[in-house]
């Protein structure tokens, strides 16, 4: 990282700037439990991406026959929870799967922190593209069976916030 302006100088050429995420989790949990009195089973699953993704120009002269900033976050998360619980008087099982994806995905044209602006010159075009195209894919079982009580649930909870956003500033 440098404070000074830095200057490319690519008239005739296309000046291309890309930057692409594509972390990717795949959990499976299991949980297994019996009992001739109390039978309890609670697999979990917790998965969470945070990235920022950023092709930027900062504080910096370019000139080039076209200029094209691309972002890409493509995370991906694959869960498994399952359980079962067996017991000949009581039984209870929980399988929970929590799953979160919150990337930054920036493609911008900016001033550096010392307040130098940046100079694009283009005798094309000038593309800024920022692109979420994540993805959870989660599944949650749960059996229970007992003898006299039998209680069983199964709850997913995924949530993408991805903030892909352009700028010229």
């Amino acid at each position: 990282r440098s404070t000074s302006p830095a200057t490319l100088d690519a008239t005739s050429q296309a000046v291309t700037l890309s930057a692409t995420d594509a972390s990717s989790i795949s959990s499976i949990g299991l949980g297994l439990a019996a009992s001739g009195g109390a039978a309890l089973s609670g697999p979990v699953g917790y998965n969470e991406i945070g990235n920022t993704i950023r092709a930027r120009i900062s504080g910096s002269e370019v000139g080039a026959g076209s200029v094209s900033l691309e972002a890409l976050s493509d995370a991906d998360i694959l869960s498994f929870v399952g359980g079962v619980s067996a017991s000949g008087i009581a039984a209870a099982q929980l399988s929970l799967s929590v799953n979160s994806i919150g990337n930054t995905v920036d493609a911008s044209i900016v001033g550096n922190d010392d307040g130098i602006a940046s100079d694009i010159n283009s005798t094309g075009d000038v593309l800024l593209s920022a692109t979420d195209s994540s993805t959870t894919d989660s599944i949650a079982i749960g059996l229970s069976g007992g003898g006299a009580i039998g209680a069983g649930a199964a709850i997913s909870r995924n949530v993408i916030v991805n903030r892909p956003g352009t700028a010229i500033r």
